[in-house]
C-alpha cells in the first residue's frame, strides 16, 4: 500500500499552488492519507499558503480514526488534533467540542478515499456523512458518466449538526470546502484515481504526475 498523486491547484483559472495527496500503511490495521498544497512562488508574496491535512483511517472500514492539520497561512497559523472513537461514536477535539457521529461518518479524505475502493458506477447516488472541523454535512452525490472511461461523482451538502459557528478562524480550503449550496465533484480515471477535484467555480485541482 502506497501512492503518491502530485497536482496543480487552479484558483479562478490561475495556476496558484501545488498540492499532493499520499497512501501509506501506518501499521497492520490503520493507514495514512496526506494532502498538503503549497502556493507558488509569484503567489507566495501575494497570499502564501503551506497547509498539511493528515487523516489515519481504519483499512477494513475506511473510517478516519484521527486528523490533523497544521496551516500556515498569510493571516493564519492553526494546529488541529481530532480524535474519533468509532466504539462510542464520537469525535473530539481536546476542548473544543465533543459530540456523537453518525455511524460510519468520514471525513474528506476518507471520503477521497472511499471513492476509490469502492467506486460507485454511473447512475449511483450516494447519500454519506461528513465531519468537517466541527461540523457534520449530509453529502449527497450522484455518479455520471464521462468520456475516456472517467466518472464524475458531484456532491451537494445539507447541514446536519455539530457548531453551527465555528468561534476561531479556519484555513482557507476548509472554509470554502463544504458550506450550504456549495458543490464539490470528484472525477476518476484509470485505477480510479482522482485526475480532478473541484470546490465550486473558483478552486480546481489537476492531476499532474503520480509514484508509487
Amino acid at each position: 500500500m502506497g501512492e503518491r498523486l502530485d497536482y496543480v491547484l487552479y484558483y479562478k483559472g490561475i495556476p496558484a499552488a501545488s498540492a499532493h495527496l499520499a497512501l501509506q500503511r501506518a501499521d497492520s490495521a490503520s493507514a495514512l492519507i496526506t494532502f498538503r498544497t503549497r502556493t507558488r512562488t509569484l503567489w507566495s508574496t501575494l497570499f502564501r499558503i503551506n497547509n498539511v491535512y493528515r487523516t489515519w483511517i481504519e483499512i477494513k472500514s475506511g473510517e478516519p480514526l484521527r486528523s490533523e492539520k497544521d496551516v500556515e497561512q498569510k493571516n493564519i497559523r492553526q494546529r488541529l488534533e481530532v480524535d474519533y472513537d468509532r466504539d462510542s461514536h464520537t469525535v473530539r477535539c481536546a476542548d473544543k467540542w465533543e459530540f456523537s457521529l453518525p455511524a460510519g461518518c468520514l471525513d474528506m479524505l476518507a471520503l477521497i478515499h472511499r471513492l476509490r475502493i469502492e467506486p460507485p458506477e454511473p447512475g449511483d447516488e450516494l447519500n454519506l456523512w461528513l465531519h468537517i472541523e466541527g461540523q457534520l454535512w449530509r453529502a449527497r452525490g450522484r455518479c455520471t458518466a464521462l468520456e475516456q472511461e472517467r466518472r464524475k461523482t458531484s456532491f451537494s451538502f445539507e447541514w446536519g449538526g455539530g457548531l453551527k459557528h465555528r468561534d476561531w478562524k479556519t484555513d482557507l480550503l476548509t472554509n470554502r470546502l463544504v458550506r450550504e449550496g456549495s458543490v464539490l465533484e470528484i472525477v476518476s480515471g484509470s485505477g480510479n484515481r482522482p485526475v480532478r477535484i473541484s470546490f465550486g467555480d473558483e478552486v480546481e485541482m489537476r492531476l499532474r504526475d503520480r509514484e508509487d
